[in-house]
């Protein structure tokens, strides 16, 4: 996305607005990362626990499984490159297949299944919050973090054929899987939950682990469930492990991080940048340490992985809306100045949205351990990032005006080609 704003924003302010973006763009899919091998982690637990009935699951322990999780994940993206593609296509079909095969379970082997009342109007609200519209709000956090890795495949766009048309392809592809395939999944899960009050109160610590003993009635089917989940997030987790040094790499390919020259290196032994992967890796090991020590700022900074990859999309879309879309570049979905400007507008509405009421408390009263930081992590990284820019700004500027002349260029012979034709 940085490239995308240096390309289309004024030259007075394309660097500027291309390196914030591309900060945003790292450091969101970093702590994107972190959640999800934490949520990775937690699921192993969970399993253990379903194991061992009498187990309480401490920090400590998921803290354990945490680093475990992350050294085999990013070892695979590190030394595995080449079973990368072998995993997404048996993710693809694992996903298909597993999310079908819970689903019918639950359906079928709940005692008792809630009536529609209860999953569409019944409001479960156990915030504090006075008014539900806040407190539906508020949890909209959850989903829209399920769904904050869509611009991963814009990462890897480098090492696919035809970017142009595959890459947004492969997104809206996505996206209608996860509509069907999430709506489905979640109404089996809500028709068949017996009794909401307890799924907080898990001693496995996983809500959706005391469901699936719940609808099953049997901790051997709570396990297999859970199990298959477990696979699932493998790949998952993978995946997210390859985006994020992917565009670490291009990011201090294009002089944005410190000590750029070490993370743009490319291993020529195993194909791939060796070194940017594998100081993601150290990275979100360190963020881990902060879980052991607390896990409110630990959740409190993996939250604000939502808010800071919607900055890094909000500054595109408002440059393209100020500048009414005049220096897009027209690619093969090119939807129209009209039509495109509408999508815009609601997109850049609903990030402006997002933004502010991500930053409300989860809970009221506000205490220091249910406080939401969100504010202070995103003003704390911010304010680095403005610190990096006063240091490397001027060498930053110098490599994205000469990628957008060669841009430029590129496009030029692109269109002349097409005049031929």
């Amino acid at each position: 996305m940085y490239h995308w704003i240096a390309a289309i924003a004024p030259k007075r302010y394309n660097s500027l607005l291309s390196f914030a973006t591309g900060w945003c763009t790292v450091f969101g899919w970093i702590f994107t990362t972190a959640s999800t091998n934490l949520i990775y982690a937690t699921t192993a637990m969970a399993l253990i626990a379903l194991y061992h009935d009498g187990l309480v699951v401490q920090p400590w322990m998921t803290f354990v499984a945490y680093q475990i999780l992350n050294i085999l994940t990013a070892g695979v993206v590190m030394f595995g490159n080449r079973f990368i593609p072998t995993i997404n296509k048996f993710s693809l079909v694992y996903l298909q297949l597993a999310w079908f095969i819970t689903m019918v379970i639950v359906a079928a082997k709940a005692p008792l299944h809630n009536d529609s009342k209860f999953v569409f109007r019944t409001w479960i609200n156990e915030t504090g919050w006075d008014n539900n519209v806040i407190c539906f709000i508020t949890g909209l956090v959850n989903p829209m973090y399920s769904l904050g890795g869509l611009d991963g495949i814009s990462h890897i766009t480098e090492e696919m054929p035809n970017p142009g048309r595959n890459a947004p392809l492969g997104l809206a592809i996505t996206l209608s899987i996860a509509f069907v395939t999430g709506l489905s999944y979640l109404l089996s899960l809500m028709f068949s939950v017996q009794n909401y009050g307890s799924l907080a109160d898990t001693h496995t610590g996983l809500p959706l682990a005391e469901l699936f003993w719940q609808a099953t009635s049997t901790r051997g089917g709570a396990f297999g469930l859970v199990f298959m989940v477990w696979i699932a997030l493998g790949p998952c987790v993978i995946g997210s492990q390859l985006s994020t040094g992917r565009v670490f790499w291009a990011f201090a390919r294009d002089e944005g991080l410190p000590l750029s020259k070490i993370w743009a290196r490319v291993n020529p032994k195993l194909g791939s940048p060796f070194n940017a992967q594998l100081c993601v890796a150290v990275i979100i090991a360190l963020l881990g340490c902060i879980y052991l020590g607390s896990t409110t700022a630990f959740n409190s900074m993996m939250s604000s992985a939502v808010t800071i990859n919607n900055l890094a999309y909000l500054v595109p879309i408002l440059t393209n809306v100020l500048l009414f879309r005049r220096t897009m570049h027209r690619g093969p979905f090119f939807m129209g100045r009209t039509m495109g400007m509408m999508v815009n507008i609601v997109a850049l509405a609903w990030l402006l949205f997002a933004i502010v009421f991500f930053s409300f408390p989860y809970q009221m009263p506000v205490t220091v351990s249910n406080m939401n930081y969100t504010c202070v992590v995103v003003g704390g990284f911010l304010s680095i990032e403005l610190a990096w820019w006063l240091i490397a700004g001027k060498r930053y500027s110098a490599t994205v005006q000469r990628a957008r002349e060669e841009g430029m260029r590129d496009t030029v012979v692109i269109d002349n080609r097409k005049s031929d034709d």
